[in-house]
């Protein structure tokens, strides 16, 4: 869960814990959940995590605590920002700082879920995403197909998977 917004967090899940063995939860930020979890905070870390990697990247944009989350397992990087966009892209130290490192950790990655509110475009130009999933329009989905047009129009290289229903399934094989 990359923050605590109502968008991003439902409470519910919470109830898994009970029904689901060996459940761990992955919080963006430190003090929810149980303390057995894992938590990041504001700094930046790599974790190993039942053959998973994890590393975050940490910003306050909004006035909260969030971390996306870089993911390696099974042969995918997959990068899921959460929150992290900005109006002012790469203008904006943090988002470009953050950004850059994830080049870094991310010389291929697979798949990209990112929100299109600022700074996506820039960060599909730095990290060659395979294919980009645009998210956070929910209700909205039509603005994913209008997403792939401008992502087309510019001339990146890259795939987009087009939602055009909340659950919408996509198969990806290379």
């Amino acid at each position: 869960v990359s923050h605590s917004h109502s968008d991003h967090l439902d409470p519910q899940i919470l109830e898994w814990r009970a029904a689901v063995e060996k459940i761990r939860y992955v919080w963006g930020w430190e003090g929810e959940g149980s303390p057995d979890d894992t938590h990041f905070g504001p700094e930046r870390r790599s974790i190993a995590v039942d053959g998973l990697e994890i590393i975050n990247i940490h910003h306050n944009f909004d006035g909260i605590s969030e971390s996306a989350f870089l993911v390696k397992a099974d042969g995918l990087t997959l990068l899921h920002a959460g929150d992290h966009g900005h109006s002012r892209g790469l203008e904006n130290p943090t988002f470009k700082d953050n950004i850059l490192y994830l080049t870094e950790k991310a010389p291929r990655l697979d798949l990209f879920f990112t929100p299109t509110f600022g700074g996506e475009i820039e960060a599909i130009q730095a990290l060659k995403p395979q294919v980009v999933f645009p998210m956070h329009d929910g209700g909205n989905e039509r603005q994913y197909a209008k997403f792939a047009r401008k992502v087309k129009a510019l001339g990146l290289h890259v795939e987009v998977g087009v939602a055009e229903r909340a659950g919408a399934r996509f198969l990806y094989s290379n």
